[in-house]
């Protein structure tokens, strides 16, 4: 899944205040930048870049809220989509720490177990709390993936007619290409944390012989699905003693790895949420 769906959401050019007529031509710079992302499935370099990305977003979006010309004129049919956009990103960057709060939760958790082993089905037994944590957040994330295009829909579909003010054509043409590029991110986010491998055997076998397969096979899986390739070594695959150890210590490596690609996640989300607060703050400022 592309990280963003290239020439979906355009800025046009309008006759503005040449004030805010370069506020718009930095936001379309940002929003170009996010467009030119790769197209391949989202890994967690790539998406870290989009959030920072969105960051330097907001921060332009900011100064355009600021200029006294978008303090006047609007038309209160639209105040409540207006307001109702960062409202409901905010609740879905919310909702996407907590997934990945809850995820990292787990990693540690399974880690604590594979230090305490004390046997063969202790272990095939934390690897099962593991498996079934994974699958209830996926189906969390199939309904936030859902609640996101149903965003999508509400926000960035519907034609913008009946507005009197030139101006607030302008906002909320801005507003939906801003809205349509994060949802956009949060669904690739999630994506990429809910990802699997279409062929777990093939990969494990690379992992536990060849070490250095790790970093190029997350060219085409990720993270996430490293370490439930490395946990499925540890059940109904133990032939010896060296073999358990070598599976344990390298489900213990990707468990670490995935706690720190999850932290780096966490720290953008969280510059990005108060963003989406700023944003709202600027726009009730404005309308109020």
């Amino acid at each position: 899944m592309a990280i963003i769906r290239k020439n979906r959401y355009q800025v046009r050019s309008v006759s503005l205040p040449a004030r805010s007529h370069l506020s718009i031509l930095r936001i379309e710079e940002e929003l170009n930048k996010l467009k030119q992302a790769p197209s391949s499935p989202p890994t967690a370099e790539t998406i870290c870049i989009a959030l920072l990305g969105l960051k330097k977003l907001y921060e332009r979006v900011q100064d355009f809220l600021q200029l006294p010309v978008n303090q006047q004129g609007h038309n209160d049919k639209w105040v409540d989509e207006v307001l109702d956009g960062p409202v409901g990103l905010l609740d879905m960057c919310d909702i996407t720490k907590n997934i990945l709060l809850q995820t990292k939760v787990h990693a540690q958790d399974i880690q604590s177990g594979l230090c305490r082993r004390s046997g063969e089905s202790s272990l095939e037994s934390t690897v099962c709390a593991y498996r079934c944590n994974r699958k209830k957040m996926k189906k969390e994330i199939t309904k936030c993936l859902a609640a996101l295009k149903r965003m999508e829909t509400k926000f960035c579909s519907t034609p913008i007619v009946e507005l009197g003010h030139h101006l607030s054509v302008v906002v909320i043409r801005l507003l939906r290409d801003i809205s349509g590029i994060t949802i956009s991110i949060f669904q690739s986010l999630m994506t990429f944390m809910s990802m699997s491998t279409s062929k777990p055997k093939c990969l494990l076998t690379k992992l536990l012989h060849i070490r250095q397969v790790k970093c190029e096979e997350q060219e085409v899986t990720n993270m996430v699905a490293i370490v439930d390739i490395a946990l499925r070594g540890l059940c109904g695959n133990v032939v010896n003693k060296d073999v358990l150890m070598k599976s344990v210590q390298l489900a213990q490596e990707n468990l670490t790895a995935l706690e720190v690609c999850i932290e780096g996640f966490e720290d953008r989300l969280e510059v990005l949420f108060k963003c989406l607060i700023q944003t709202r703050i600027s726009l009730l400022n404005n309308l109020s």
